[in-house]
C-alpha cells in the first residue's frame, strides 16, 4: 500500500512539476554593455537577467509557467518591452512586443492588430468628418462603434475562455476592465487554476465585486478624506441630502481627468453652480494631499473638494483608470455610473431640467 501511495505521489508531483525552458532574444546594438531584467508581470517579480554583449540581448532559464513578462532596464527600472514566455521569442524593442514566430505571441500580435484596425478607423472617421461638426462627427462615430466595439469584445472574451495560458493571461491583464461584472462571471467560471490563481485575477475580482455593491439604483458607499481645509470629511457630509450630486473621482497628474474637468464640469458648475438642487464633489484619488492642494490654485476648480482618500474609492468603487464620474440622487441612491462627455450633461439636464 506504501507504494501505491508513493506512485500517485509521484504522479501528482510530476502532473505539477511543469517547466518552461525560455530564451528571450533582442538586437541591442545601442545598449552595449546595458543589463535588461525580465520581470513576471503578475508577481512583480525578477526571475531573470541578461547583458547585451556585442549588440545581442539573450536572457535563458526555467519558469514554472508561460508569464507575461516585462523587460526592463536595470538601473532605470523603466519598461522596454513586454511578451509571453516561450520556448524562443525575439523582441523588437522600438514596437515594445515579441516580433512574429512564437505561437503565443502570435496570437497576440494579430488580437492587437484587431485592435489597431478598429481604433484607426475611428481616427479616420473623426479626419474624414473634421469639417461636418461635431453632432454629425459623433453620430457617424457611435454608429461605426454600435456596429464593431461588440465584436470585438467578443473577441477579448472568447480569448480569455479559450486560451488558458500566457495569452489567456495577457488578455486578463489587458482586457478585463472592459468587461461587465456578468461577463466577467462567464470568463471567470471558464478558468483553470492556471488563470484563477493570479494576483491580476484576485485583483478583478475584488473589482467586479464593489462594482456590483455601486451599481445603478445601489446606494452610494461612504468614505473618508479631508477638506480643503484639512477637517476630516466623509462623503456622506455632501451625498444623500436632497441634491444631486455629481462625483468626481479624479487626480491632479491625469490629464483625461483635467481635461474632463476643463470641457464638462466647469460648464457644468458656471450653469448650475448656483442650483440649490445640484451640487459638484471632487474626490481626489490616487495622489497624497500636498499634490492635490498645490494643484488647486493652478486648476480653478471651484467645487467641493475630498483629498487625500488615495486608493480607497477605487476599491469601494470598483474601478482602476480615472477619471471616474457618477451621479447620486437626492437619496443617494447612484443614477448615473461611469459617465463621461457629453454623457455627463445628458445625465444632469435629465434630473434638472434643460435651462
Amino acid at each position: 500500500m506504501k507504494k501505491l501511495f508513493g506512485f500517485i505521489g509521484a504522479i501528482v508531483i510530476g502532473a505539477n512539476a511543469y517547466a518552461l525552458d525560455y530564451t528571450i532574444k533582442s538586437s541591442l546594438p545601442d545598449h552595449e554593455g546595458e543589463v535588461f531584467v525580465v520581470v513576471d508581470r503578475d508577481q512583480n517579480k525578477k526571475i531573470a537577467s541578461g547583458t547585451v554583449k556585442d549588440g545581442e540581448l539573450v536572457i535563458s532559464g526555467t519558469y514554472p509557467r508561460d508569464a507575461v513578462v516585462e523587460i526592463r532596464k536595470e538601473d532605470d527600472g523603466n519598461v522596454y518591452a513586454f511578451c509571453i514566455l516561450e520556448n524562443e521569442v525575439v523582441v523588437d524593442f522600438d514596437n515594445h512586443k515579441a516580433k512574429p514566430g512564437a505561437p503565443l505571441n502570435d496570437k497576440m500580435i494579430n488580437i492587437l492588430a484587431a485592435q489597431d484596425r478598429y481604433f484607426n478607423s475611428i481616427d479616420s472617421i473623426r479626419a474624414a468628418n473634421k469639417d461636418n461638426g461635431a453632432e454629425v462627427r459623433d453620430s457617424v462615430l457611435q454608429a461605426f462603434i454600435r456596429v464593431n466595439y461588440p465584436e470585438l469584445k467578443k473577441k477579448f472574451i472568447r480569448g480569455m475562455i479559450e486560451n488558458q495560458d500566457g495569452f489567456g493571461e495577457q488578455l486578463v491583464f489587458s482586457e478585463s476592465r472592459i468587461l461587465t461584472p456578468d461577463e466577467w462571471d462567464e470568463v471567470y467560471a471558464a478558468m483553470t487554476p492556471r488563470l484563477k490563481d493570479l494576483k491580476v485575477t484576485e485583483n478583478f475580482n475584488d473589482i467586479f465585486k464593489a462594482q456590483r455593491e455601486t451599481a445603478v439604483g445601489k446606494h452610494f458607499v461612504d468614505l473618508a478624506g479631508k477638506s480643503v481645509d484639512g477637517e476630516l470629511v466623509q462623503l456622506s457630509d455632501y451625498v444623500g441630502k436632497g441634491k444631486y450630486v455629481l462625483v468626481d473621482f479624479w487626480a491632479s497628474w491625469c490629464m483625461p481627468c483635467r481635461m474632463e474637468a476643463q470641457r464638462t464640469l466647469k460648464p457644468l458648475y458656471e450653469k448650475y453652480g448656483n442650483d440649490e438642487r445640484f451640487e459638484i464633489v471632487g474626490v481626489a484619488t490616487w495622489e497624497n494631499a500636498d499634490r492635490t492642494l498645490k494643484a488647486l490654485p493652478e486648476l480653478g476648480y471651484k467645487w467641493t473638494q475630498i483629498i487625500g482618500a488615495g486608493e480607497t474609492p477605487m476599491q469601494k468603487y470598483g474601478f482602476d483608470g480615472i477619471p471616474m464620474i457618477i451621479l447620486i440622487g437626492p437619496d443617494g441612491t447612484i443614477l448615473e455610473r461611469n459617465i463621461r462627455g457629453n454623457a455627463i450633461v445628458e445625465a444632469v439636464e435629465k434630473y434638472l431640467g434643460k435651462k
